[in-house]
């Protein structure tokens, strides 16, 4: 795991991303306090908040960043939100996600638009066969069958990654101050799994061919 890293510094952000004009990034939400027991809160961005962002600019590597998790330490919220104005409103970086649509929904909730040039590869997902007559549709184009199908990497589950911190769960959920569980290196881990580095790939597949040349998004080809 040592291309994947948990960093709590813009600096690290920076150094990581350099000079990259193509980049993948992800939020992780959770939800408010007051919504916490409603189902799927996390997904709506006026009852959640941005849990972690993760970063990628080549295949297999990766940054983690803690924005606001409950044990560890988490990066400055007022700096990283700064830096994520800069970077989602760079004309000269590429932004790719897995379904935009959301981590726009999220980012305007903070007062962010995303500007071009974007790149969703759920979207380009569905302008690729799936079949030698059928093309992929939205239930196709999810990234844990997209890893397996183009990337030929499997996914791996939460379970997986995390499996050798499984005896101390009963522990962090009794007592999470007291719990002397690693939670950056759990972080580390899961950064493994998250969607960034899998996106980066899915973007420079050459299946994928000229579809990586298409701005996915029409809706933010002009200035807010």
């Amino acid at each position: 795991m040592e291309n994947y890293r948990c960093v709590t510094s813009v600096q690290e952000i920076r150094d990581y991303i350099g000079d990259a004009t193509i980049v993948a990034f992800d939020y992780e939400t959770a939800p408010d306090e007051t919504y916490r027991t409603e189902e799927k809160a996390a997904l709506d961005p006026h009852k959640s908040h941005i849990m972690g962002c993760s970063f990628s600019v080549k295949e297999h590597t990766g940054i983690y960043i803690p924005v606001a998790h409950k044990i560890g330490e988490n990066i400055d919220n007022t700096s990283f939100l700064h830096f994520l104005k800069f970077f989602l409103t760079n004309k000269n970086i590429t932004k790719i996600a897995h379904n935009i649509v959301f981590e726009s929904a999220v980012s305007c909730h903070k007062n962010i638009v995303i500007q071009p040039p974007v790149y969703d590869t759920i979207c380009a997902a569905q302008m690729t066969l799936k079949s030698n007559y059928e093309f992929r549709k939205l239930a196709d184009s999810g990234l844990k069958r997209l890893s397996a199908e183009i990337c030929h990497e499997p996914l791996p589950t939460f379970s997986d990654v995390t499996s050798c911190f499984c005896r101390k769960c009963k522990e962090i959920r009794m007592n999470p101050a007291s719990c002397e569980i690693d939670v950056f290196q759990i972080a580390i881990n899961v950064c493994g799994l998250d969607f960034s580095p899998f996106t980066i790939f899915l973007h420079q597949c050459k299946q994928w061919g000229k579809l990586r040349t298409i701005c996915i998004t029409p809706f933010f080809q002009h200035d807010h």
